[in-house]
């Protein structure tokens, strides 16, 4: 009875069935012709190539923001519930790599600004707070812009409109 149903299961583990590959080897047989990404290195690697590809080494001097990046990263990383360590690796990878020094601030403008835009810059300054990091020294240089940003932030809905 009981014995036999796991030894089954265990053949059945890497597609041999009951060909004798069983138990522990069938599963470390399996091992080096599949081998797993840790789920933080996909995600940093996304962060790390929009960044180069976006806003290091002044790419984003003299551009205007490309809403559906800002959209997309918003979506998948800043309002993702932050529990797992897969969002917060990604979360913090974005923090390091200055998009919000380098890309939402310097191509935010208050007129023509998304929601996902206004609330990113929100959740970036949240994240380096939670991190203990300064994350009001972005906004120094221009006080009447950052005064027009956070009047804006205060007169957003609560969800997208």
């Amino acid at each position: 009875g009981v014995g036999r149903g796991k030894g089954r299961g265990r053949g059945s583990q890497g597609g041999r069935g009951g060909n004798g590959a069983t138990g522990r080897g069938a599963r470390n047989a399996r091992s080096p012709r599949t081998p797993r990404k840790s789920g933080a290195a996909i995600p940093q690697s996304y962060v790390e190539r929009m960044a180069a590809r976006h806003w290091q080494g002044g790419k984003a001097e003299g551009k205007t923001a490309n809403a559906e990046l800002i959209e997309s990263i918003y979506d998948n990383i800043l309002s993702a519930p932050s529990a797992g360590r897969r969002v917060s690796m990604q979360q913090s990878a974005l923090e390091l790599s200055g998009y919000l020094e380098h890309y939402l601030w310097p191509l935010y403008e208050q007129k023509t600004a998304t929601w996902s835009h206004t609330m990113s810059l929100v959740v970036m300054v949240t994240l380096k707070c939670r991190e203990g990091v300064p994350a009001w020294s972005a906004f120094e240089s221009d006080a009447d812009r950052f005064a027009a940003f956070f009047s804006r932030a205060l007169a957003l809905p609560s969800e997208r409109p």
